[in-house]
């Protein structure tokens, strides 16, 4: 594969460059046009680095702890064994297409233990939502499950942009390979990618963490203005960190192609004279 020419070598770092200025341009005049949406955004962030929540009392930390230790975790670890086991020996004794006497035991003993199992886990999910109802959904407790739920949702998103990026960089260079395409070419590509992939992931991010709010609304079981302002605040705050993260991994990639493509253009100016500076020194010398 013959290398590329000088010239379109010029042009792509160029055309690189003004690109680049392009977006950073467009960024900055888009905060100046929108004061509202930057407010929000400003807000969230806000919430997301200083708001810890309602601090709890002495005596608040106390009877939580005691409400706590009343619920019996041990009964409900005895019964999901008690019903994996039973699920399990189900599953071996049935066949492809049909289930005989011994099947039909396990069967109902394996429903008898998920009933009793689930019996058991509404009674802890529902003594645990009485003892987190005290607190407060505005209290430290729940600002942090919140937080952990977010963090969770956002590994996962994380994750999710990472394998696909994985499998882009694969597909792609076997594509590139097949077209003769040059490295810069196959980079620009794949980083192109990476940044939908992680655009996709925290779209997911935040979507997903806005849905698990209500779980965590009705477990608190908050009044309905608390439970609004709760998920207002919690998912500007969301919506505001996942933002800030992409632009900065916008940012990182515009400012590695910014800096490439200056550094590229220096360098070809360099070896097409345009300098001037090496040879007319080198000529004046000779002379």
């Amino acid at each position: 594969m013959p290398p590329p020419s000088r010239e379109e070598q010029l042009a792509t770092a160029r055309s690189l460059d003004e690109n680049s200025t392009v977006l950073i341009n467009f960024a900055v005049k888009s905060v100046k046009k929108h004061p509202v949406v930057f407010s929000s955004y400003a807000l969230g962030l806000v919430f997301c680095l200083f708001v810890s929540g309602i601090a709890l009392t002495a005596q608040q930390q106390s009877e939580f702890q005691a409400d706590l230790q009343r619920i019996n975790y041990q009964d409900l670890d005895r019964r999901q064994q008690n019903y994996e086991r039973n699920l399990y020996q189900y599953n071996a004794a049935k066949g492809w297409f049909s289930c005989d006497a011994t099947c039909q035991y396990h069967k109902e003993n394996m429903e008898r233990s998920r009933a009793d199992y689930e019996y058991v886990q509404r009674q802890v999910d529902s003594q645990l939502s009485d003892a987190k109802a005290k607190l407060g959904l505005l209290s430290t407790v729940g600002v942090v499950e919140a937080r952990d739920m977010f963090w969770t949702r956002f590994a996962q998103g994380k994750q999710f942009a990472q394998r696909q990026t994985k499998w882009d960089a694969l597909f792609v260079g076997m594509r590139a390979m097949g077209r003769d395409e040059s490295v810069v070419s196959y980079m620009l590509e794949l980083l192109m990618k990476m940044l939908f992939n992680f655009t996709l992931g925290m779209i997911g991010t935040v979507v997903g963490f806005i849905f698990s709010l209500y779980s965590i609304i009705r477990t608190y079981q908050a009044a309905i203005y608390t439970a609004l302002f709760f998920f207002f605040a919690a998912s500007l705050a969301a919506i505001s960190f996942a933002m800030t993260w992409m632009f900065l991994l916008y940012g990182a990639a515009a400012g590695t192609v910014y800096v490439g493509a200056k550094m590229a253009a220096a360098n070809m100016r360099l070896e097409r004279g345009e300098g001037g500076g090496g040879r007319l020194g080198q000529r004046n010398y000779n002379d």
